[in-house]
């Protein structure tokens, strides 16, 4: 019988390993693991918009909101008024940012038929930190060439790649594999509970509700000037802000106009003082932080310079 590691919280009512549901999964589809699966093979595939369990959202979303989230463009912040499940991922989002940027993906995104889940947040955090590369778990019906991948041959084999940190369930003949080795928290719903975990971080505060009534600072050494906007202000100053959340330019030779720094909103991480580009090039400096924890390097160009796919 398989022993899984027993979780600080666990607030879900399933069986994390159904044996018999699997053995029957494992008889009729095929399973692939690839540890560095090309980004680029994924650009098809959206990042879902889910809501409360037992619902799905996505035609409940203008497209260029769907594509927005999917990019983790800072723009779909826009309509968390309207919707409140977006709310949650703005407030939250930041713990998958800062984990994947340090620690790199560490449990594979579960594919199937073109999708994603568990792994779509996991798959637009990688596109926004512009990684080459993602590990996966393909779910298929045909055989495949096990070049720079490996078969899976029967159940026990998901402990070898994930380890006994999990929760695993089969949804509509889908193998779903939730992860809580960095959390160790699974939610009601059975999922890993990151964003409940993200709340409980101490000093967490939400970083919208703080940057929403003013301006976004970027502080460099050529350029004063303020653009206006009913949600995204940027204020462009040479003199270096005492208080709240700014980005510093540390290269002179970069146009201040050229950056938007709203482009790192998600980077900014309640828990992290300082984020510094590995560039060198870029600091993220968050004077509201309760610690004094600075990261470097951090991925800032990389998210600067990603590009954006429309998926619908």
């Amino acid at each position: 019988m398989t022993q899984l590691s027993t979780l600080l919280t666990d607030l879900g009512n399933k069986k994390r390993w159904p044996h018999k549901q699997l053995d029957r999964l494992f008889d009729q589809h095929n399973f692939y693991y690839y540890p560095k699966y090309s980004m680029q093979r994924l650009r098809s595939i959206s990042s879902p918009l889910s809501g409360p369990k037992g619902t799905k959202l996505e035609n409940g979303y203008p497209k260029r909101v769907q594509n927005s989230y999917c990019n983790l463009d800072y723009k779909f912040i826009a309509y968390s008024k309207k919707f409140s499940r977006l709310k949650t991922i703005i407030d939250t989002v930041w713990y998958l940012v800062t984990d994947i940027d340090q620690n790199a993906i560490a449990a594979p995104l579960n594919i199937c038929n073109q999708q994603t889940h568990p792994g779509g947040k996991r798959l637009a955090v990688a596109r926004y930190l512009n990684l080459p590369t993602v590990p996966v778990l393909l779910q298929t019906q045909q055989n495949l060439s096990e070049n720079k991948g490996q078969k899976l041959n029967n159940p026990q084999d998901l402990i070898d790649i994930y380890g006994k940190e999990i929760s695993v369930d089969v949804v509509d003949d889908k193998l779903e594999v939730s992860w809580h080795g960095q959390s160790q928290t699974r939610d009601p719903r059975g999922y890993d509970g990151w964003m409940i975990s993200s709340r409980k971080t101490l000093g967490y505060f939400s970083v919208w509700e703080q940057i929403s009534n003013t301006s976004f600072n970027v502080f460099n050494t050529a350029l004063n000037y303020e653009i206006k906007n009913k949600w995204f202000s940027t204020r462009y100053t040479t003199d270096r802000p005492q208080q709240g959340i700014y980005l510093e330019i540390l290269d002179s030779n970069i146009d201040p106009q050229s950056i938007n720094p709203w482009e790192l909103f998600f980077h900014i991480d309640p828990t992290v003082q300082t984020k510094t580009c590995k560039t060198g090039k870029y600091r993220l400096v968050n004077m509201l932080c309760a610690n004094k924890r600075k990261i470097s390097p951090a991925s800032l160009a990389d998210t600067l310079q990603r590009p954006k796919n429309k998926f619908v």
